[in-house]
């Protein structure tokens, strides 16, 4: 059964539909023409295919977009990868302690356009190839196997030198996969592949300081109930803290209402139609916010400037920080672990989602 031909099949048939890496049958039921099966995906619930897509349009020349890193592996200086170092970094510490030495070294930039400097490295190792990097790239922003199968080994070398676990399961479990239906062999104990991170991940870049090139400001005073991920500060001009993480104030004058600030990243919030429109040079919102001072490997060129959206209307209509916060780590990884309990403050959610069109 299932084998998709009109006809009796006496030997056992695989049906491909069920053979994926990423996917596990977790119950079958099978009756006289037919059988059915239910399966549990270890895919990511959300991905950045767009974001590859503008890596791609900026090594093609026509334009960095939010780009902010180059990368390239030695004997190819002519092959350029661009990136985008807020995903980069949350999804692979390999590459977040590479491009952050590099950038402490402060000899690895490299102009682009005549007008904008940004990060610019070598990964050097042993299996780091053309390919390979092609490949991470691909399943650092998408959580997806995409290589030649001839290139199977060498990028589950490269994965293991970069410390993508995941990745390296992915390409073993690939090999022994292909092994198996090439030799007509069943598959005894396949290998285990861990469930997908990437929301995971990305919950780190949620409110993260570091690269942060968007600040989301109310300046209304928070009830007493509000979380401190999201807290009132004083007026001072202060910098976010050493680890780039956090709240910062913004300096205003005369120094009253309160302020409350959330940091994001215009390459996340691109997705959402509302704050690609918002953040766009057309608008106020994409004007750089004056006195703002972003935390350490913020974007500050000219021509990336941080952006100041105000959200005070958000909190005048009964949502709170706390909620917009939510609303912020939903886009940021689409889990819906940040769905609360509450029948209030699911509807404020609700409010807000509906305000941008999430």
């Amino acid at each position: 059964l299932g084998h998709g031909k009109g006809y009796f099949s006496h030997a056992p048939t695989r049906i491909a539909a069920l053979g994926s890496i990423d996917r596990k049958v977790v119950s079958i039921a099978a009756g006289a023409n037919m059988c059915a099966a239910v399966v549990e995906s270890s895919q990511c619930p959300i991905q950045y295919r767009y974001l590859l897509d503008q890596c791609q349009d900026a090594a093609n020349g026509l334009g960095l977009g939010t780009c902010d890193v180059i990368m390239r592996v030695p004997g190819f200086n002519k092959k350029p990868f661009f990136g985008h170092r807020i995903i980069l970094e949350s999804r692979c510490r390999f590459l977040r302690g590479y491009l952050r030495a590099a950038e402490q070294d402060g000899e690895h930039t490299e102009v682009v356009d005549s007008s904008r400097s940004i990060l610019s490295v070598v990964i050097n190792t042993k299996h780091a190839t053309v390919t390979t990097l092609a490949a991470l790239l691909v399943y650092v922003y998408t959580e997806k196997l995409e290589v030649p199968p001839h290139k199977l080994r060498e990028l589950m070398s490269f994965a293991s030198e970069t410390y993508m676990e995941r990745l390296e399961a992915l390409c073993a479990a690939s090999i022994q996969l292909e092994n198996s239906s090439r030799l007509g062999m069943v598959l005894k104990e396949p290998v285990v592949v861990p469930a997908a991170r990437f929301d995971l991940d990305m919950r780190q870049a949620v409110n993260e300081g570091r690269h942060a090139d968007v600040c989301f400001v109310s300046r209304l005073p928070q009830p007493p109930g509000a979380r401190k991920e999201a807290t009132s500060t004083a007026m001072d001009a202060t910098d976010i803290d050493a680890s780039g993480a956090g709240i910062s104030a913004l300096s205003a004058d005369p120094p009253s209402p309160p302020t409350t600030v959330l940091m994001a990243h215009k390459c996340v919030l691109a997705k959402i139609p509302f704050f690609k429109a918002l953040l766009s040079d057309t608008w106020r919102e994409g004007q750089r916010a004056d006195g703002f001072e972003a935390g350490e490997g913020a974007a500050t060129t000219e021509s990336s400037p941080v952006a100041e959206v105000d959200i005070t209307g958000f909190t005048k209509d009964g949502v709170r920080i706390e909620i917009f916060s939510m609303l912020l780590d939903f886009i940021y990884t689409g889990s819906e672990s940040v769905i609360p309990e509450s029948p209030n403050d699911i509807t404020e959610l609700v409010v807000a989602a509906e305000r941008v069109g999430v």
